[in-house]
């Protein structure tokens, strides 16, 4: 983040704290969610942790659909046994 802030400060000149303020959650929102990373193969900060999110869901999603196909299983299994009871 050094480096983000140091971009910052040789830019700007601030006036006021209210404006440094503004002026920094300005260059952060630019720095996270426009600005490409080298480090993260030219995706910004907000792309890259959104693909992260998008492949836990997705994660998520096959375990529940393997996990209801395995319960059907079972419950097929179960009543099988049952009827040969």
């Amino acid at each position: 983040m050094q480096r983000s802030q140091d971009d910052l400060l040789k830019d700007y000149v601030f006036d006021s704290k209210s404006n440094s303020e503004q002026e920094l959650w300005t260059y952060l929102s630019y720095y996270n969610e426009h600005r490409p990373h080298q480090g993260i193969n030219g995706l910004t900060p907000k792309q890259f942790n959104d693909r992260l999110i998008d492949k836990e869901n997705n994660k998520e999603k096959k375990n529940d659909k393997k996990n209801k196909e395995e319960n059907k299983e079972n419950n097929i299994k179960n009543e099988d046994k049952k009827q040969e009871k």
